[in-house]
C-alpha cells in the first residue's frame, strides 16, 4: 500500500488517523450513513430541503487535536435540492486553502452529486446535473504559497 499524501500525514495523530476521511464521514454507518439518508430524503420527496450531509460533528471541537493529529474537518456540511428539474449541490464550509484544498473539494463534491445523480435518475429521470454552491467562512492562501498567485 502506499504511504498517505505528506499533508495527511503531517495531520494524522500518532496512530495515523485522520477527521477528514470524507468518505468515512459520509458512508460509514458509524457516523450514521449520511450519503444513503440524503438519498432517501430526496427519493421520498423531489422538493425536500432536508437533503443533507452532515460532515462536522459537534466532537470535532476537542476531537481535532486528539493522539497529536491536527485535523478540524473544513467542510460542515452540504445540501442537495433538486429545483427546475437540476441537482444542486450547497457546500458550507468553514475553512478552505484556496491553493490545495479547494480544488480537491470542488472534485469531491462533484464526485458526489454525481453519484446521487445516478443513484436518482430511477426516481427522478429527467433530473440533470445542476450547480454546485459554496459558502466558505475563510478561504485564504498561506504565505508560503505566495509565489504561487499573481496579486
Amino acid at each position: 500500500m502506499p504511504n498517505p499524501p505528506k499533508i495527511w500525514q503531517q495531520v494524522a495523530s500518532v496512530n495515523g488517523e485522520i477527521n477528514s476521511n470524507y468518505g468515512w464521514v459520509i458512508y460509514n454507518k458509524d457516523n450514521h450513513e449520511q450519503y444513503a439518508q440524503c438519498l432517501r430524503a430526496l427519493r421520498r420527496d423531489k422538493n425536500t430541503r432536508r437533503a443533507m450531509m452532515i460532515y462536522t460533528r459537534p466532537s470535532m471541537q476537542t476531537e481535532y487535536n486528539k493522539d497529536g493529529m491536527s485535523d478540524f474537518i473544513c467542510t460542515n456540511n452540504t445540501q442537495l435540492l433538486i429545483r427546475n428539474n437540476q441537482l444542486d449541490y450547497i457546500v458550507n464550509q468553514r475553512s478552505c486553502d484556496a491553493i490545495f484544498g479547494f480544488k480537491n473539494d470542488v472534485y469531491w463534491h462533484r464526485h458526489v452529486q454525481n453519484e446521487i445523480l445516478k443513484d436518482i435518475t430511477t426516481d427522478y429521470p429527467d433530473v440533470t446535473l445542476g450547480k454546485i454552491y459554496y459558502q466558505t467562512g475563510s478561504l485564504h492562501v498561506y504565505e508560503r504559497h505566495f509565489d504561487l498567485i499573481d496579486i
